[in-house]
């Protein structure tokens, strides 16, 4: 009888040691996925916080033929010491009013706030019919580099390839309209009002 006894204690103990030691599994297992959650929510607050400069180039308020570069701060913090490199960069003629303004612009460091937003002249084509055999400002095809950091000092690099070669054709322009027919001056200032506010409205809906 006590060997019986002896022998349900031994097996019943067997059995506790068995189940907390599937408890402690359990628990590790389920410490270990808590933590990795932790750490994801942690990269994604990081993410998140961290400021992200952008740099777009879009059809240029000057109309058709021009380019414009946009540089904005999507991220939810300030971007700090914001400074941008697209290598060599020279005035091509007399007539490239572009190139040197840009060169200054992009070599200046600046701070730009959350969803802050700057646009500057970046490139006008060529157009031999008005006299301007070459073209002004950046090349077609440019490779950018921007730095810039966070508030706790973190330093950050994008680089982004802006071309406008791709696009050229294909960009939409507002068209002038009919114009006055006459000798009629006051209609004639008029309707060159009309227009440029049309047009000017046209470039700013690209």
């Amino acid at each position: 009888m006590e060997s019986i006894l002896l022998w349900a204690t031994a097996i019943g103990g067997i059995s506790t040691a068995i189940a907390t030691g599937g408890l402690v599994w359990v628990a590790l297992r389920t410490l270990g996925g808590a933590n990795k959650q932790l750490q994801l929510l942690r990269e994604q607050v990081d993410r998140e916080a961290r400021p992200y400069v952008v740099l777009e180039v879009v059809p240029g308020l000057h109309g058709l033929g021009s380019w414009d570069l946009v540089v904005r701060n999507m991220g939810r913090t300030i971007a700090r010491d914001v400074r941008m490199d697209i290598g060599d960069l020279s005035r091509r003629d007399e007539k490239d009013f572009i190139t040197e303004p840009l060169a200054r612009y992009l070599s200046a460091k600046r701070i730009l706030a959350p969803s802050a937003r700057q646009r500057v002249m970046w490139r006008r084509e060529p157009n031999k019919e008005v006299g301007r055999p070459e073209p002004a400002g950046a090349s077609q095809k440019v490779s950018a580099t921007v730095t810039y950091k966070d508030d706790v000092g973190a330093s950050y690099t994008d680089v982004y390839d802006l071309s406008t070669d791709t696009i050229d054709d294909s960009t939409p322009a507002p068209t002038q309209g009919p114009k006055v027919l006459g000798d009629d001056k006051e209609l004639v200032n008029i309707e060159k009002a009309i227009r440029t506010l049309s047009i000017h409205l046209g470039e700013l809906r690209r």
